[in-house]
C-alpha cells in the first residue's frame, strides 16, 4: 500500500470507524522504519499496545468470594445516616417549636409596641423625624434603582420593541 493509503487507515483509526484487519495492517505498517518516520506518535502508541499485549498473567485462578462466604450468617450493618437525619429533624421540630412558644408568650405584643404622645409639638417633631428618615431611605434607593435601571439598558438586556 502506498503513504495515502495509511494516512486514511489513520483517518479511520481516529475516527474509531477502522475495523481490526485495518488495525493489525496499521500496526504492522508502523513498525516499519518508514512508518516510524511517516507517523512517529502512532508508532509509539501502536509498539506500546503490542508491548502490553504480550504480558501475560501469573494468578491462574481467581478466588470464588461467594463459596466462602456461604457458611457465613448475614451480618447486620448499622447505617449511620439515616439515624443521623433522624436525630436532626428532630432537633429542628423542636427547635423550632422552641421559638414558636417564644413568640406566642413573650411579653412584647403588639398591643405594647407603640408609645402614646400627649403634646402635640413632641408628637409632631418625632413624626417629621420619622418622615424625614422615610425620605432619605427612599431617596438612596431610587438612586440605586436608577443606576441600574442605566445599566441594564447599556448592556442591551432590556430590548426594544
Amino acid at each position: 500500500m502506498e503513504t495515502i493509503d495509511f494516512k486514511k487507515l489513520m483517518e479511520l483509526y481516529w475516527s474509531g470507524e477502522s475495523t481490526l484487519e485495518q488495525e493489525a495492517m496499521l500496526g504492522k505498517y508502523l513498525n516499519t522504519s518508514e512508518g516510524k518516520a511517516q507517523f512517529p506518535k502512532e508508532s509509539l502508541l501502536f509498539s506500546f499496545y503490542a508491548s502490553e499485549k504480550s504480558i501475560e498473567s501469573t494468578i491462574t485462578q481467581f478466588p470464588d468470594y461467594r463459596l466462602q462466604n456461604e457458611g457465613r450468617e448475614e451480618s447486620k450493618t448499622i447505617q449511620l445516616f439515616p439515624q443521623i437525619r433522624k436525630i436532626a429533624a428532630a432537633f429542628i421540630l423542636v427547635f423550632g417549636a422552641y421559638f414558636v412558644w417564644n413568640t406566642y408568650t413573650s411579653d412584647s405584643n403588639i398591643e405594647n409596641n407603640y408609645v402614646e404622645i400627649e403634646d402635640p409639638q413632641e408628637a409632631l417633631k418625632i413624626t417629621r423625624q420619622a418622615l424625614a428618615l422615610l425620605s432619605k431611605n427612599v431617596d438612596k434607593s431610587e438612586v440605586v434603582l436608577k443606576q441600574s435601571i442605566a445599566q441594564l439598558s447599556i448592556s442591551k438586556i432590556i430590548k426594544k420593541n
